[in-house]
This record gives C-alpha cells, sequence and structure tokens, in this order.
C-alpha cells in the first residue's frame, strides 16, 4: 500500500469515527432491527445482520438463527433452525443479545392504531437515556434508586 493510499485510509477511518462518536445511542438501529413487516397475525422482523434469537412463548423458549444470507433449515434437536426473518405474534417475546452486556426484548404492540413492536434495550450503555421504570412517573425525584440494569423503551412501528 502507497503512503498516499494509507493516509487516505487513515483519514476515512477518522471522520468516521468522528461520526458515530457523535451518534446517540438510541438514534442507532435498536436491537438491531432492519424492517418490520405487518402480517395478519404480528408482524415479521428483518435484521441487519445475522442474530440468534430466543423466542418465548407459553414459558418456554425456541432458538432461532436469523439470517437472509443463509439457506433456510428445519434445525434439529442440535441445531437451531434457520429462517429469513423471525415472525412475531401477540404472547411472544424475541429475546437477543446486541453486545455481550446488552440484552434486547422485542414484543408485538399497537399505539395509535399503528402495529409495530416494543423494544426495550438493558444494560450499561444505556445508563442515562432508559425511559421511566414501569409504575413509575416520567417526572420521578432524581433520588430514585438507580436499577442495576439501566434500560431504554421505544415503540417502532411496522413498514
Amino acid at each position: 500500500m502507497t503512503l498516499s493510499t494509507r493516509l487516505t485510509v487513515l483519514c476515512l477511518a477518522g471522520g468516521l469515527s468522528l461520526l458515530a462518536g457523535g451518534a446517540d445511542a438510541a438514534d442507532e438501529r435498536l436491537c438491531l432491527l432492519k424492517r418490520i413487516e405487518a402480517t395478519k397475525s404480528g408482524v415479521n422482523l428483518y435484521f441487519t445482520a445475522a442474530r440468534q434469537v430466543m423466542l418465548m412463548h407459553d414459558q418456554e423458549g425456541d432458538l432461532y438463527v436469523i439470517d437472509a444470507a443463509a439457506r433456510e433449515t428445519d434445525g434439529s434437536a442440535t441445531t437451531p433452525k434457520v429462517m429469513h426473518w423471525l415472525p412475531l405474534r401477540a404472547g411472544e417475546e424475541a429475546v437477543l443479545r446486541t453486545t455481550a452486556d446488552e440484552r434486547c426484548s422485542i414484543t408485538l404492540s399497537q399505539r395509535g392504531g399503528k402495529v409495530g413492536v416494543e423494544v426495550e434495550l438493558s444494560g450499561p450503555g444505556w445508563e442515562g437515556k432508559r425511559s421511566a421504570p414501569a409504575g413509575t412517573a416520567a417526572g420521578a425525584p432524581a433520588s430514585a434508586p438507580k436499577s442495576s440494569s439501566p434500560r431504554f423503551g421505544k415503540f417502532l412501528p411496522a413498514d
């Protein structure tokens, strides 16, 4: 690689890191969701990259690999089912890890007549960005005890 090429790559990398550092975590694709598609029975979730997702229902869970580029398989007793998207219905919860210490929970929701999903991220990266805890007013006093697992929640409408 020539010196001018190295300098160009270094400048581009530095510029991208400045842009990424200025972005608020809440502006990123929450839970690595690429698209939410409304269906008759709920929504289909599409992710930006291959993800392992635990689909919780009726006190049980099934592990899936969601990968738009992979060949779909039925899975077996030792391997998860591979799908291009994850169907999510009422009463189900999709749980995935976006980083080693960040957990994402996705549930079917409806607001203002619009179908979508409620996402809740928890982990140290959401300190100071979390929404008000359930059962607490948004204007709760600052002296309220901090959660050991900060949370951030948001409704995302389907396409």
